[in-house]
């Protein structure tokens, strides 16, 4: 039996197989719910007076220049 005609005649009649486009390999679930985590906490920032935990896109910057953002309470009360 010659394996390298056979193999060349499998690829001929099946390219999609061959090419490995048929059975992709999905990603584990536990690294799903890893990268997800990491996700969503590069999203949560704190706020600079009461280190409560906002969106970025609530703060607002300190008015000190540059030091972390202010939730509207914090900023209100200051």
């Amino acid at each position: 039996m010659n394996l390298k005609h056979l193999d060349k005649v499998w690829r001929e009649s099946c390219p999609e197989e061959a090419n490995g486009l048929v059975s992709k390999r999905s990603l584990p679930k536990k690294w799903k719910i890893k990268l997800q985590a990491y996700k969503n906490r590069k999203r949560i920032t704190l706020c600079c007076i009461c280190l409560n935990k906002f969106n970025p896109k609530d703060l607002t910057a300190m008015p000190d220049g540059g030091s972390g953002g202010v939730c509207k309470e914090c900023k209100e009360k200051s």
